[in-house]
């Protein structure tokens, strides 16, 4: 999971939207969010967070139990002349057509 996902930018947790944003947070109520972010704030601004974890701040990626793909954008795979199964699979049949 690249650095710009969350873990090494633990402020965007504070923002209730963004947690929102992962689905686990539906999963529990008001008072845990706000015992959260009261922890994490405190934790921020005291140094707390950076001296336990202040590592990832500067990793690049973070291996665990969630992987994030990113796509190159449109159009990539055919500028790697790589072309996807089910594109593949399309152009066939649309060439096939009478």
């Amino acid at each position: 999971m690249p650095r710009w996902c969350r873990f090494g930018r633990p402020e965007r947790l504070l923002d209730p939207g963004a947690r929102l944003a992962n689905s686990a947070w539906s999963f529990v109520g008001q008072e845990v969010h706000d015992r959260f972010a009261e922890r994490l704030g405190r934790d921020l601004d005291d140094g707390t967070w950076d001296a336990r974890y202040g590592h990832f701040r500067e990793q690049p990626f973070f291996e665990s139990s969630l992987v994030m793909l990113v796509s190159p954008g449109p159009g990539a795979w055919f500028s790697l002349g790589i072309m996807p199964e089910s594109t593949a699979q399309a152009s066939e049949k649309t060439a096939r057509r009478p």
